[in-house]
């Protein structure tokens, strides 16, 4: 099947969102139009929705609801900062396959379509087999008005792909070819074949799915209302420190200043009580105490919890308001051990970080950014793994931006 040329305007809104597929066509006004189809092997089908997802299910639960492909965090971190934004323009670089108006090089032109864009490399035969399966998998329950496909090459040995693709997309999609790597780069794309799906609204939803989870996307996307007005913002990957998004939490504080989103006051101890932690570019989960709080000793098991959940991303830290003899009594007096505790402990009867943040009651917790900023506040007990899940996730963002791989030395 030959590379089909055809007009950008893709008679977008002809179609309705119900349709009937038929074999080797679509039921379309009463009239069967033949729809473009490529053969995947049914392995192919199958690896592709099998794939592992990430390790641990507070972090699956955190960053998407989907099934997500099992990559490193360098390899989804970088796609996972462009949710909600429009992704980074097209790059005068890019080479266009089937693609014949200059006008449709620009994501503006694209809205009004649910967008996969999927990388690949023809050195590497699987990803040649997941660009079939996905078109396969679109073209077997959409149109192309309402669904098209991205098939991205990375700069790997773009030179010597042949004029002959290993595939064709047909109406449902461009093959681009990524000479140089700037536009990989501006998208967090490297070696490892990842997909970021782009909604009717030009706002990037989802990243590095499973076909599975790339199917359960599209039931959703598909009846997303387009809205002309609605623009959304566009990512800049210069600044990945800006475009990063901390979970953003309303609602009462507690017994403290509302601190959320300013410079945490510095944490002092006058005495560390089991060893002393590195905080320098940490996040860091601070919890006010002391031993007569009843509610505090309460929260003990769950801050044990957390320590041992994120042993790698956070450290915690109880720090008592009490002096050294006071805490020596209260520690008698319920029963406690130094065992008991798998976080940190500290002293500081003067409360100055206390003060410096207006609390007035404990137990009372912050979570620290690695950047310094507060990022939660709340009492220690309502706080929950899927949200530390997702400040450890943004804040790796920012500190791998500097990092990560790139095609580029930029």
């Amino acid at each position: 099947m030959g590379h089909q040329k055809r007009n950008c305007t893709m008679y977008a809104g002809l179609i309705q969102h119900s349709r009937t597929i038929l074999a080797g066509g679509v039921l379309l006004g009463g009239l069967c139009v033949p729809i473009m189809m490529t053969t995947a092997s049914a392995d192919a089908q199958d690896r592709l929705s099998s794939q592992r997802p990430a390790t641990g299910s507070s972090q699956r639960d955190a960053r998407s609801s989907l099934p997500q492909l099992d990559l490193r965090d360098e390899d989804r971190l970088p796609l996972e900062v462009m949710r909600r934004f429009a992704p980074p323009e097209f790059t005068e670089d890019l080479v266009w396959h089937d693609w014949d108006h200059d006008g449709c090089k620009s994501w503006h032109t694209l809205r009004d379509r649910v967008i996969i864009l999927q990388s690949w490399n023809h050195g590497h035969s699987d990803t040649i087999e997941q660009v079939k399966a996905l078109h396969d998998m679109v073209t077997e329950r959409y149109f192309y008005t309402d669904v098209q496909i991205i098939a991205l090459h990375t700069p790997e040995d773009a030179d010597a792909l042949s004029d002959e693709l290993p595939f064709d997309l047909g109406q449902y999609g461009y093959t681009v070819v990524d000479p140089t790597g700037e536009f990989s780069d501006a998208l967090g794309i490297y070696r490892e074949p990842v997909n970021i799906v782009v909604d009717r609204n030009g706002r990037v939803s989802q990243v590095a799915l499973t076909t599975r989870g790339i199917q359960q996307a599209l039931a959703t996307l598909i009846d997303q209302p387009y809205d002309s007005e609605r623009v959304p913002e566009q990512f800049d990957p210069s600044n990945v420190a800006t475009n990063v998004q901390f979970p953003h939490f309303v609602g009462t504080t507690g017994r403290s200043t509302d601190v959320r989103g300013q410079q945490a006051p510095e944490i002092v101890a006058t005495d560390w009580v089991n060893g002393e932690p590195t905080l320098d570019g940490q996040v860091v989960l601070l919890e006010f105490w002391r031993t007569g709080c009843p509610h505090c000793i309460t929260a003990i098991p769950h801050l044990n919890e957390i320590t041992r959940e994120f042993a790698d991303d956070l450290v915690v830290v109880g720090l008592s308001s009490e002096s050294p003899p006071a805490f020596e009594q209260g520690m008698r007096s319920r029963n406690l051990s130094l065992s008991q505790f798998q976080y940190y402990i500290a002293l500081d009867a003067r409360r100055r970080t206390m003060n410096n943040i207006g609390v007035s009651g404990v137990p009372h917790a912050i979570v620290i950014c690695s950047q310094g900023t507060v990022r939660w506040q709340g009492h220690p007990s309502s706080l929950r793994k899927d949200t530390i899940q997702q400040i450890i996730d943004a804040d790796r963002a920012v500190r791998m931006a500097d990092t990560r791989d790139r095609w580029t030395s930029s």
